[in-house]
């Protein structure tokens, strides 16, 4: 398990590939916070419980980020009252 949460981590840092400008692409992002997540549960389980709050933390601030950013974009592409 610590082996493919490692090669996990590795491979999310490093596959954050650029779309447009200097927007990196969503799924890397959100698929590098559930690594953090899973990183969170794993010292924990290990008896390194500050480590794994701290990871557990950031992990769901970059979601919260994410999900932030995503209904921002819905409430500027919903039309404002009274435009067509």
């Amino acid at each position: 398990m610590i082996p493919f949460l490692i090669f996990f981590t590795i491979f999310l840092t490093f596959e954050g590939k650029l779309s447009s400008g200097d927007v990196i692409m969503r799924v890397d992002v959100l698929l590098f916070a559930i690594g953090v997540l899973l990183w969170a549960i794993l010292l924990t389980l290990f008896q390194f419980g500050l480590l794994g709050l701290l990871f557990g933390i950031v992990g769901f601030v970059i979601l919260l980020h994410e999900g932030w950013k995503e209904l921002e974009e819905k409430i500027e592409e919903t039309p404002k009252y009274g435009e067509h």
